[in-house]
């Protein structure tokens, strides 16, 4: 009965009641936390953001936005498709170096990545836009939050992705 309800009456529903055609950002709430293993980290309202590296206060603000705004949509979506991990906040990790950022699970090349099995989303810190000169930046304009609302929808529906189809 379950595959025929995800075949059959999601897509059905999905049509019938589409997104809201917008989604208003709510200002940013952000709480630092005592560092945790050489990582500085931060609370939002949905997420635990944690890096290895210095990201300026207005760069942090404009990630918890994104990310808390990438929950409220998820959330707001009229399917029940919002199902984060259960217990603690679900966790952003931004790596400054590539390197640790694939020992941590990310994939080579790549800017962001979700793992399932750890309920996390891993960013590469220099994907982001560059503190000290945005003009170094590795992505366009606006490109590292496009990546970063993939991801976060990956993890707002962290306990549906099984039963969903690929």
């Amino acid at each position: 009965m379950r595959a025929f309800f995800l075949l059959f009456a999601v897509p059905l529903l999905a049509a019938a009641a589409p997104l809201p055609r917008e989604v208003v950002p709510q200002a940013a709430v952000l709480e630092e936390q005592p560092d945790e293993g050489g990582r500085k980290v931060w609370n939002t309202r949905f997420f635990r953001i944690d890096s290895d590296m210095e990201l300026p206060r207005n760069q942090l603000l404009r990630l918890a936005q994104v990310a808390d705004t990438t929950a409220i949509a998820v959330k707001g979506y009229p399917l029940p498709l919002f199902a984060p991990p259960e217990g603690l906040r679900a966790r952003i990790a931004i790596h400054g170096d590539p390197a640790d950022y694939v020992k941590a699970g990310g994939f080579h090349g790549s800017a962001g990545f979700y793992i399932a099995r750890q309920s996390v989303v891993l960013v590469r810190g220099d994907f982001l836009m560059n503190p000290g000169d945005p003009s170094r930046a590795l992505l366009p304009a606006n490109y590292d939050e496009d990546i970063l609302v993939h991801e976060l929808v990956h993890l707002c529906m962290h306990r549906q992705n099984a039963g969903l189809p690929q």
